[in-house]
């Protein structure tokens, strides 16, 4: 997988290449100057997504001529994270950088694209993304809401949670007080635990002071510096809850449709750029982290037991089949989804080493 990865790295930034040649020609010289701000999601110092972001935007600028001129604003400085959504399909801000799974309650399929259970792996993502209808159905339904996506980003796998206790199977997350995000909570709340949606600050404290008994926040790279493990007892893996955490770019669509050809395009590629380069620089964050972590010794890494995967995967099952029965555009996405899964999976399958 890993060679891969690399293999797509080199194709964009190879094409980065192309679009930057681009720049001076005379036709990208006629392009009509356009101002984008872009609503953050995440600080700039937010490790590894802010500075690609930023890195994007000096891409997008050099590879057009300057006739995109995109600016980054920290979370909050022009409208707060969660009103992000609804500012970029009005218009009144053009763009924002965002893990689109946060805005499940106008749209349950967007986390799918983010934030969802037992999602593909990485590699199969990105397959169905660009070449297996993903983008295609993300563009229907944004559309619906005045929205254009594009693929900007993504943070390394997922930890399974930080907890207080150990836990063996299920029935130790019974009564449980849980802070985790994205449809992973309605998993959980299925077998019987207590969650909260924690702001990233809210969550040490409260694990702390044993207002809640476990939280999930991110993978190891974000997670120890927020001090998790100076208030648990565990640190479990994988994170079934979201294995793959790509982050969007979503463009009001007037503003979008106004851009040329060539605009566009230099977006795509700076985007591209910034989703290989997130997951290459997040990968070392992660492990760095988990060295660190077992050093210092006050915290015990572990696997989830394999049986309990089993039941959380069938649990989450159900739980998709219920939204998909209630909501069409969720139904659309979880079978896209699920049957370029099922079709790649035969290659995997001829792939797999012994």
């Amino acid at each position: 997988m890993t060679s891969r990865i690399f293999k797509f790295g080199k194709t964009v930034i190879a094409s980065a290449i192309v679009a930057l040649s681009f720049s001076a020609t005379p036709a990208l010289a006629q392009d009509k100057t356009v101002n984008i701000k872009i609503a953050g999601m995440f600080g700039s110092n937010f490790q590894p997504i802010g500075k690609h972001v930023n890195e994007m935007t000096k891409n997008v600028a050099l590879a057009t001529n300057n006739t995109v001129r995109m600016r980054f604003y920290e979370p909050g400085a022009l409208v707060p994270v969660l009103g992000i959504f609804d500012a970029v399909s009005a218009g009144s801000v053009e763009a924002g950088h965002v893990g689109i799974g946060l805005y499940i309650n106008k749209e349950p399929g967007l986390a799918l694209f983010n934030a969802a259970p037992f999602t593909p792996d990485l590699q199969q993502f990105i397959s169905w993304i660009y070449y297996g209808g993903g983008q295609e159905i993300l563009d229907e339904v944004l559309a619906q809401h005045n929205m254009k996506g594009i693929f900007c980003g993504m943070l390394s796998p997922e930890a399974g949670g930080w907890f207080r206790k150990e836990i063996n199977s299920l029935e130790d997350l019974r009564g449980l007080k849980m802070r985790i995000g994205g449809l992973g909570a309605n998993v959980l709340e299925r077998l019987g635990v207590s969650t909260q949606a924690l702001g990233g600050g809210d969550v040490f404290p409260a694990l702390e002071r044993g207002v809640i008994d476990a939280a999930e926040f991110s993978n190891p790279g974000m997670d120890e510096p927020m001090g998790f493990d100076q208030a648990s007892k565990y640190y479990y893996f994988p994170g079934w809850q979201n294995p793959v955490s790509p982050e969007w770019l979503i463009i009001n669509k007037a503003v979008y449709d106004k851009l040329s050809d060539n605009q566009k395009n230099a977006i795509e590629v700076a985007c591209g750029n910034a989703v290989i380069r997130s997951v290459a620089e997040g990968e070392i964050l992660s492990m760095k982290a988990v060295e660190r972590i077992r050093e210092k010794g006050n915290v015990e890494i572990r696997k989830w037991d394999p049986e309990m995967i089993k039941q959380l995967k069938k649990a989450w099952e159900e739980e998709a089949e219920r939204l998909a029965s209630t909501d069409a555009n969720f139904k659309k996405i979880w079978e896209s989804q699920q049957a370029f899964r099922a079709a790649n999976s035969k290659l995997a399958d001829l792939q797999k080493l012994p």
